[in-house]
């Protein structure tokens, strides 16, 4: 995957336009960590839109300070995408306070990338997989679902596709690569989070601990029968939409 970044001077700016003046100029030394934090960015667009918008409302010093201090102990000395990019992207998702938000975001990387999901269907989603209490009644659990999503726009992890009067999301293929990492315990489980769509399967894959699968996405295959996946115990998402034999 090809990821284009700015010179320095221009992450900067960006950065800086994302955070805002009220922010930037609420502790002189801020403007001088705001560089700090670019820098560690690599100039990739994404984390910088995605950071800006998280640092945008922290207007003490100690939070910024903090910030530096995450970032580093995670992102300093390492190359690829696994030691640079995802653990900067991490931050912003260590930041979304509620677990449901957390949750509908690594549920929306089960789809296959730049897959467009509409809202009303993620929202039943969550809902039938439990992530929103059914229980509190349709129209509230309906609107809940629908403030998580937002909150993930703002957050810059889900992106609106205007060409469809907003009605549907998406997501950056960066942000569905951090998701997946982090579903994944950070690369150490692949089994508990399979993703394994348009890679012209036509059986179901080889998996060295089925006991271990919680969820599992293999849309868009060529997959007739499951015949090949034994007991699973765990597995609680099991996502086989646009298969054609």
């Amino acid at each position: 995957m090809e990821v284009q970044c700015l010179a320095p001077e221009d992450a900067l700016d960006l950065f800086v336009k994302k955070i805002g003046e009220v922010t930037l100029q609420s502790h002189p030394d801020i403007p001088y960590l705001a560089n700090v934090i670019a820098r560690k960015c690599y100039g990739l667009p994404l984390a910088l839109n995605v950071i800006g918008e998280t640092m945008s409302c922290k207007r003490t010093i100690q939070e910024w300070q903090h910030a530096v201090n995450v970032l580093t102990s995670y992102a300093a000395e390492f190359s690829g995408m696994e030691d640079e990019i995802l653990p900067i992207l991490k931050y912003s998702y260590d930041n979304l306070k509620d677990d449901k938000v957390k949750s509908c975001l690594q549920y929306c990387s089960l789809f296959p990338e730049d897959e467009r999901i509409y809202k009303d269907e993620l929202v039943n989603y969550l809902i039938f997989e439990g992530v929103i209490d059914g229980d509190q009644g349709i129209e509230k659990a309906e609107n809940q679902g629908y403030e998580i999503i937002g909150t993930l726009i703002r957050a810059s992890l889900l992106i609106e596709d205007e060409r469809e009067a907003l009605s549907q999301v998406y997501m950056h293929d960066v942000v569905r690569e951090m998701a997946l990492w982090i579903a994944s315990d950070f690369g150490k489980q692949k089994d508990n989070f399979i993703v394994r769509v348009r890679a012209g399967l036509c059986e179901t894959p080889k998996v060295k601990n089925w006991n271990v699968v919680r969820r599992m996405s293999l849309m868009s295959n060529k997959i007739a029968n499951l015949s090949g996946i034994p007991e699973c115990l765990h597995l609680t998402t099991l996502l086989m939409q646009k298969n054609e034999a």
